[in-house]
């Protein structure tokens, strides 16, 4: 029972709950960004999502995982 690209925002949040915080996507209109922190705080998990589909997800570094144009 994971997450993969192709499933729902619904799916996303029955994994992980209360654990994501959810802001609008910054170049889709249907789209949100999903994060999901560690629970040292230092690294996180986050999903793109379009039309309520995950599209990608990528970890790393918190803060890294924020800039909208990808990690550094």
């Amino acid at each position: 029972m994971g997450i993969q690209v192709g499933d729902s925002e619904r799916h996303l949040r029955q994994i992980y709950g209360a654990k994501l915080s959810v802001t609008e996507h910054k170049y889709i209109d249907t789209g949100h960004y999903f994060t999901v922190r560690s629970p040292d705080r230092r690294y996180g998990i986050r999903f793109e999502t379009d039309k309520g589909k995950i599209l990608t997800f990528y970890a790393g570094k918190y803060e890294s995982i924020q800039y909208v144009e990808g990690c550094e």
